[in-house]
């Protein structure tokens, strides 16, 4: 293939998809088995010629989600930055891992700096951290590190057969740690649920009914997460009142912030996370209200020596890739995979742009527009608010005259949206009951993208309800 041909393709091919991110659909939508017939998704003995190559990188374009379109808001994520693009084609062209100061220089040194300004945020004073694979495994390293501090021979012998270890969510927490609990082999059933309030925040008199409870059995608690932005209602946990329990039943303090984090660096909004300083770990998704590209998740700790302990590798013999005795710059000591990849270029390039300033206008500005839809949606008859709403989630659904099935009208009006390819909206269930469940994370929205997205579900509504 000529490699200067093929990068100018590219580069247009690019530069058109980033022209029509909202002039056209969000999604071109096909089943997966028109899809199968329409892709040539096959691979073949000979390869292919590089025009062929070339066509089968605008089709993929062409078919994909369009996740920067100002009419997505499917998930906790959307948007487009272009310094974080150009990290992440950095990152790709230098292909490096993260395991070694020796073949990741300055990633290692924007890496450090990324978890100390974002410790001091938090206010951990001396902390520690890490850039791990998505949110789910920055939780992950949390109950690992509790688990490593409170059964202190499991790393190397497992936990104690009389051991019945337990933890701690609110029954509106992400599923992850269920999964974390699996992997670690404390079990799903041992991960107990505490109940949460009409505003989708856990009641800290049921954590500590829970802990109690769970003591009398014989079980032994030590772990406890508060979420900040819960995945549906984007609820705040009462940061201080579990740091309180947790302090007093002397357990691991995790705060779960892969959404609601970058309030953080908002002095207007940062008060969602007050006391969070006390919290043991903390894990922050920069792939979602950031706007960089997936994935990208910092897994920080007031616990400066945790991660090396928990991650230490006694017997195994790592000389021919870990040389020097150095934590502090070889973050191979510290982390749970061995190739890692460089997730701190693309967010280091996009806050080096911003600045804290800069992200702090875009989430302000992205309040504005909350506060504009849920006036509009309150002012339409037919539509009902989910309160309160508490942060960038605006959950409500659409009340028809002749349907008598709300919950299936509704999940039937969020196919046909996506079906139409206008607006990619999710829904979700709060209670029994189905909502469309409307998320703001692109900074480029408007009120005009508001009045749109109103509109257009309104006329699909109406039109669906006369059927």
């Amino acid at each position: 293939m000529n490699l200067h041909h093929i990068i100018e393709r590219i580069r247009h091919l690019i530069i058109e998809y980033l022209a029509e991110e909202s002039a056209g659909s969000v999604v071109e939508y096909h089943s997966p088995q028109d899809l199968e017939r329409l892709y040539p998704i096959t691979l073949d003995a000979e390869g292919c010629t590089e025009e062929e190559f070339l066509i089968a990188v605008e089709d993929y374009l062409k078919y994909s989600v369009r996740t920067g379109h100002n009419m997505f808001f499917n998930q906790l994520f959307g948007g487009f930055e272009l310094p974080a693009f150009i990290g992440e084609i950095i990152t790709a062209l230098t292909n490096t891992s993260m395991y070694t100061y020796e073949v990741s220089p300055l990633a290692t040194l924007m890496e450090k700096e990324l978890i100390l300004q974002m410790n001091q945020l938090i206010g951990f004073q001396d902390g520690g951290g890490i850039f791990c694979s998505g949110g789910s495994n920055g939780n992950l390293l949390g109950l690992m590190c509790a688990r490593n501090k409170y059964f202190k021979d499991c790393q190397m012998n497992g936990f104690p057969k009389a051991a019945i270890p337990v933890l701690f969510i609110s029954d509106q927490a992400h599923y992850s740690f269920l999964k974390a609990a699996n992997v670690l082999g404390i079990g799903q059933n041992n991960v107990i649920k505490v109940k949460s309030d009409q505003a989708g925040k856990m009641i800290p008199s049921e954590l500590e009914k829970a802990v109690i409870e769970a003591k009398e059995e014989g079980k032994t608690p030590f772990f406890v997460a508060a979420t900040c932005g819960t995945t549906v209602r984007g609820a705040f946990d009462p940061v201080h009142q579990i740091a309180n329990l947790a302090k007093k039943h002397d357990l691991w303090f995790h705060v779960d912030a892969a959404w609601g984090g970058p309030m953080l660096l908002s002095s207007k909004h940062r008060s969602l996370l007050k006391g969070s300083h006390r919290a043991d770990s903390l894990s922050w998704d920069a792939h979602k209200l950031m706007g960089v590209p997936l994935i990208c998740t910092a897994f920080l700790t007031q616990h400066k020596n945790i991660l090396h302990q928990t991650n230490s590798l006694e017997r195994i013999d790592t000389d021919y890739l870990l040389h020097e005795d150095d934590h502090q710059y070889n973050f191979g000591y510290q982390s749970l995979q061995c190739g890692r990849r460089v997730d701190s270029l693309k967010l280091w390039l996009l806050w080096k742009v911003l600045g804290t300033k800069g992200f702090e206008r875009r989430f302000d500005h992205l309040f504005k527009v909350r506060n504009y839809v849920k006036t509009l949606i309150a002012h339409q008859p037919c539509l009902e608010l989910v309160e309160p709403i508490e942060f960038l989630n605006i959950c409500f659904r659409y009340i028809p005259d002749n349907h008598p099935d709300f919950n299936q009208f509704n999940q039937e009006l969020r196919e046909y949206l996506k079906k139409e390819g206008k607006i990619l909206v999710n829904y979700s269930h709060i209670n029994g009951i189905t909502y469309i469940r409307l998320i703001l994370t692109n900074p480029y929205l408007t009120k005009e993208d508001m009045d749109y997205f109103v509109q257009t579900l309104m006329t699909a509504g109406k039109k669906m309800d006369f059927k």
